[in-house]
């Protein structure tokens, strides 16, 4: 997807798009007062995922780019001056979002780590959402490469519970 037709979906002028480092699961770019980021293959869900993260952090009160506009192909964010790193103000942030657990723990959405998904789901009991939301489905996919260290780590999980 070229970052031109993800401002336009956006309502934004079209910019020269100029290449920005990272990306680490897509292309990114910097238009103008916006950052562009795409990914080919698409992964269904992510950028709309990283949206609702972005609006949630920052409704707790952390420092994070306003999201323009978010689809199935990107998301358009505004530009973010670099600052100084403000771990406290980071930490309150997050403390607020996991004080605010509606009743549950876990997301009602799917989420990714990078782009790898996890699932959606909701429990009352913080240890069950941590070993079977988000720590089981990682464990499935890094099997293969932990050879006989995926049955310590599954007995630990165990431990957990």
């Amino acid at each position: 997807m070229r970052p031109e037709v993800l401002l336009e979906r956006a309502g934004l002028p079209k910019v020269e798009p100029r290449s920005l480092a990272g990306g680490d699961v897509g292309v990114v770019w910097r238009c103008g007062d916006v950052v562009v980021k795409t990914r080919v293959p698409t992964l269904p869900g992510l950028f709309v995922a990283e949206a609702a993260g972005l609006r949630r952090l920052a409704a707790a009160g952390a420092r994070v780019p306003e999201v323009l506009h978010a689809d199935e192909d990107g998301i358009v964010l505004s530009w973010l001056e670099p600052g100084p790193p403000d771990a406290e103000r980071l930490g309150r942030s997050i403390a607020r979002l996991h004080q605010d657990r509606s009743g549950s723990y876990g997301s009602a959405d799917p989420l990714w780590l990078g782009a790898v998904p996890l699932p959606a789901g909701e429990t009352d009991d913080p240890t069950e959402a941590l070993v079977e939301l988000r720590l089981r489905p990682l464990l499935r996919r890094a099997a293969p490469a932990l050879g006989t260290g995926a049955t310590d780590v599954e007995r630990a999980l165990e431990r957990l519970r």
